[in-house]
Formats: structure tokens, C-alpha cells, sequence
């Protein structure tokens, strides 16, 4: 139950960063999917999951993917994802592997970087003190 209840929170979440990026309130969003702005403050606080109809019409009203929505990806550069995610799809497999073996690489590297913080302590990444 509780994981279900997460996803709801972090769709939630993830719906008011959007609505907010585009500029709209949540009576305006309401307007533009023919909901009642309550539907729209239930779905934001993370107390319901929007139906697929719902879905499609706040995906078309926020001119955003879906994806966007579900994804455990932070949605504070949408278009940037956007277009990120359209070029990893033009890939081949090949391609997908060396680019998903990198951005590990990469995500080690900046897990390390950011848990020593770069200067003199920190953490390391079993979590022991760390002095350099």
C-alpha cells in the first residue's frame, strides 16, 4: 500500500512542477481538462491517480510527455528531457549500451564528487567517514 501511495505522491508532485513551469494555475489546468479544480488539488497532493482519459487530456493540456509524469527523472528541465529522451530512441542498441554505460560511469563519478563534496570529509559511498 505504502508504495502505491509514493507514486501517487511523486505524480503529484510531479503534475504541480509542470502545471507551475507552464504558468497555469490549478483552476486554470482545471479549465483546459474540464475537471473540477478540487480533481486537480487531489491529484497534485497525491490522494488519487488520474484515469487514462484524464491522463491523455492533462498530457495535451500541458503539451508535455507522459513519460514526464511516471518517470523517477526530475522534471525541472522538461524540454531538456525531451530531447535527451528523443535522441536516446533514435539509437541503436549498440548505442543505447555504450550511452547507459557511461551515464553509470558518469553517475558514480558525480555520486563521488558530491558525497566527498570536494574538499577535506565527506562520506564515501558505503557511507563511512571519509578524510582526506
Amino acid at each position: 500500500m505504502d508504495v502505491i501511495i509514493k507514486r501517487q505522491e511523486m505524480f503529484g508532485n510531479k503534475l504541480k512542477m509542470l502545471r507551475k513551469q507552464k504558468g497555469l494555475t490549478q483552476e486554470e489546468l482545471s479549465r483546459l481538462i474540464n475537471k473540477s479544480s478540487n480533481s486537480i488539488r487531489q491529484l497534485e497532493g497525491g490522494l488519487i491517480y488520474p484515469n487514462f482519459e484524464t491522463l491523455a487530456e492533462i498530457v495535451k493540456a500541458l503539451d508535455i510527455d507522459a513519460n514526464l509524469l511516471f518517470s523517477k527523472i526530475p522534471v525541472k528541465y522538461p524540454e531538456k528531457v525531451k530531447w535527451i529522451a528523443g535522441i536516446f530512441a533514435e539509437m541503436d542498441n549498440d548505442e543505447k549500451q555504450a550511452v547507459g554505460k557511461f551515464l553509470k560511469d558518469l553517475a558514480f563519478v558525480l555520486e563521488t564528487t558530491l558525497t566527498v563534496g570536494g574538499a577535506l570529509g565527506g562520506k564515501s559511498r558505503n557511507n563511512e567517514n571519509c578524510d582526506l
